[in-house]
């Protein structure tokens, strides 16, 4: 998918991209639940976030106050441009190894929307769970038809490298 001409990523080191996010881990893909889809109330897409469900197996970095433990279960929203949040799911079987610099979580006062908008409620399993949100750069989850590589679903790029490479300080950025 090309978000060139709505969406402008800049892209920056992985020291950079850690001093900004409000925690860093690696983690197992756990599963993806549906989001909420959001549409004008005249009925045009806006677009829809799904929600991968990770179970963290490392904190590398948490910004204070932040608390995050090895087996807690977290919920990053990655938004979509459309409404076809299913393409997301086919490409990236549960059970994958990742890395994901996030900011969050969320409040209900950050998650709420204009009147001007319809929300379709997602999948209820995440209700009242937080919700992060990874930075387009900082989520990484290993290739699953060949473990050698890395892809960065939401920069639709892939690299031959080890997860470590990803993590602040790490040489591997997504570029």
């Amino acid at each position: 998918m090309d978000i060139s001409k709505v969406a402008n990523i800049v892209m920056v080191d992985t020291a950079t991209l850690a001093s900004t996010s409000d925690a860093v881990v690696v983690g197992t893909l756990r599963d993806w639940l549906v989001g909420d889809k959001v549409s004008t109330r005249s009925g045009a897409d806006v677009g829809a976030a799904i929600l991968a469900q990770i179970e963290v197996d490392r904190v590398v970095k948490l910004a204070e106050g932040i608390v995050l433990n090895p087996g807690d279960i977290i919920y990053a929203t990655l938004i979509s441009p459309t409404m076809e949040t299913e393409k997301i799911v086919e490409a990236l079987p549960v059970g994958l190894p990742m890395a994901a610099y996030l900011g969050g979580p969320l409040t209900p006062e950050q998650l709420a929307v204009n009147d001007a908008l319809v929300v379709e409620k997602g999948d209820s399993a995440a209700t009242g769970q937080p919700r992060w949100v990874p930075e387009a750069q900082g989520f990484v989850v290993v290739d699953p038809d060949d473990p050698s590589y890395l892809i960065w679903p939401m920069l639709g790029s892939r690299q031959a490298a080890t997860l470590d490479l990803t993590l602040p300080g790490g040489l591997l950025d997504g570029r």
